[in-house]
């Protein structure tokens, strides 16, 4: 039974209003289907009649209210009746996806868009640690940087001699290499540092001083960053600041963008320290700043600097991983990390470069002498024979290191063949201009 408002006829037939008919309506949306109509994500592409091909659109009337008093519209509408503008009866209609929209931002979420932009990396994890020898340590080295997922380990006082790998070697994740500048004489010292592979890093030569350690590399790219790895043995030396002057001026007159850290052995935290004063007063002339604020060894002196001339460090961070008496800085730096290109040989003929004449000789004087196996299997390859031997005198096989900027690990051989198969097609196309070579073409 319907209960509602209505005005009842003579005969009995009830009518009812557009107002009175929604009101009636017991199948109500819910309210997600309000929210996806407010975001204007609700719309249906156009339906074109078979016969008339007249063009019938959704109309946007539908979301009015019910309170209004308005007729109720009607879903399928004349695009004809709609504006003379939008009838294009007469030319080829081109099917668009007009009725797919982006993503809105709905409550604070992030949009696609953003998401994507935001997923890119530009900055290098650093790790800054005195081991105090690698000795029996580098499987500790080799958990902490899976752990971490670091793209640098710088390390001081590795105690490595010449040609001595093992510990380096054993450290080293799949994926990393690394760079070593071991003691050449005395007991301790040694630097190296222990990166991804994929990062394009160059080895820098420096100055020959005897009073520190010293290693140098950069990253290329846009904004060539220089990276300065300095261990300077606890006994003082009158030569150090010299040194390290003239370093720092080779160095920084390269690039703009330089980062100096390693173990210096020196107090910067003690205010009553003039080596220390002295040492802070040079890198100030340099336009270097130290970031180290805090302790970096068990004693509670700040002996590991982090310092920096460009881009600064950001997320700088002391932790005791229970490696040494020597707390490991982790800091990150706002660089693009530039990618290896990914190297490849290749082996190609240069078939162009083959005499006609020259191969029909030699197939000539091949397939001139009967073959070993008169069969059908026995003369194809004869034949083979012959042209792969013509092939390999007049264009033999060359190998080739080529690089590709772009990497596409999506691009399988079976695309390649697919690739390969469909420009030949077009080619017999083209050149034939036959329905059958077309058909083939347009079903590939």
């Amino acid at each position: 039974m319907l209960v509602g408002r209505c005005s009842a006829a003579a005969d009995g037939v009830f009518k009812y209003s557009a107002l009175e008919l929604l009101d009636l309506c017991c199948n109500f949306s819910p309210n997600s289907i309000t929210r996806i109509k407010s975001l204007g994500l609700f719309r249906l592409p156009c339906y074109m009649h078979r016969a008339s091909r007249r063009k019938f659109v959704t109309d946007n009337a539908f979301s009015c209210s019910a309170d209004s008093g308005a007729a109720i519209p009607s879903m399928l509408t004349d695009r004809r009746s709609i504006a003379p503008a939008q009838r294009h009866l007469n030319q080829p209609q081109v099917r668009t996806l007009s009725y797919l929209r982006p993503l809105a931002c709905v409550n604070g979420a992030v949009s696609s868009t953003s998401t994507a932009s935001a997923s890119v990396n530009n900055t290098a994890a650093f790790i800054l640690l005195n081991p105090r020898s690698l000795n029996n340590k580098g499987l500790l080295i080799h958990d902490i940087i899976t752990d971490r997922k670091i793209d640098f380990l710088c390390l001081t006082e590795t105690w490595q001699h010449q040609q001595d790998f093992f510990t380096l070697n054993q450290a080293t994740l799949p994926g990393y290499v690394y760079i070593q500048k071991p003691r050449s004489e005395g007991r301790g010292g040694g630097l190296a540092v222990i990166h991804r592979a994929d990062i394009l890093v160059k080895q820098l030569p420096v100055l020959n001083v005897t009073s520190f350690e010293c290693a140098a590399f950069s990253l290329a790219g846009h904004t060539q960053l220089q990276v300065v790895l300095i261990h300077r043995p606890p006994k003082a030396s009158s030569t150090f600041l010299s040194e390290l002057s003239e370093l720092l001026t080779s160095i920084c007159s390269i690039s703009t963008s330089t980062l100096l850290l390693g173990d210096f052995n020196i107090h910067v935290d003690s205010t009553s320290c003039p080596f220390a004063s002295e040492f802070l007063s040079l890198l100030d002339c340099f336009n270097i700043t130290q970031h180290i604020k805090g302790p970096t060894h068990v004693k509670g002196h700040t002996l590991d600097l982090v310092c920096s001339t460009g881009a600064a460090p950001s997320h700088l961070q002391c932790l005791d991983l229970a490696v040494s008496d020597h707390y490991a800085v982790l800091f990150t730096v706002p660089v693009p990390v530039p990618k290896q290109r990914i190297s490849q040989n290749i082996t190609y003929r240069n078939i162009k470069t083959v005499n006609t004449l020259a191969l029909t000789n030699i197939l000539e004087t091949h397939l001139a002498s009967d073959p070993l196996d008169s069969s059908l299997d026995g003369l194809v390859a004869h034949c083979n024979t012959a042209v792969s031997w013509g092939l390999d005198s007049l264009a033999p096989l060359k190998t080739r290191t080529v690089s590709f900027t772009h990497s596409a690990p999506w691009f399988t051989i079976e695309l390649r063949t697919l690739k390969t198969t469909g420009r030949r097609l077009e080619r017999l196309y083209k050149r034939s201009g036959l329905t059958v070579h077309h058909e083939a073409y347009k079903d590939l």
